[in-house]
């Protein structure tokens, strides 16, 4: 018998009050659209009422992912990213390397 545990959200959570990171009010963008970006967008819907951006180099994935957040936890908390003049973001790097 196999037990597994994700500590993926504990670990953002930690890393955010670790370094006292104060996302209140803040915009939030995350970078990506795979298993890492679901699992910060997730903890951050969790855990925050931020609305969140999201920008990937697959157009069709980063749709999907925001339409399956959209249709069943956040009705219009996750967003395409669109170039904002004078905005400033809180960024989550959630691209992988090797592509």
């Amino acid at each position: 018998r196999l037990i597994g545990y994700n500590t993926d959200q504990y670990g953002l959570l930690m890393l955010i009050k670790k370094h006292k990171i104060n996302l209140q009010n803040k915009n939030i963008i995350v970078l990506g659209n795979g298993g890492a970006a679901i699992t910060v967008v997730k903890t951050l819907l969790d855990n925050f009422k931020n609305n969140i951006y999201i920008w990937g180099r697959n157009t069709t994935k980063t749709n999907k992912l925001i339409n399956t957040f959209d249709k069943h936890l956040c009705k219009g908390r996750i967003l395409r990213y669109k170039e904002f003049l004078n905005t400033r973001y809180i960024v989550f790097n959630c691209i992988s390397l090797n592509n």
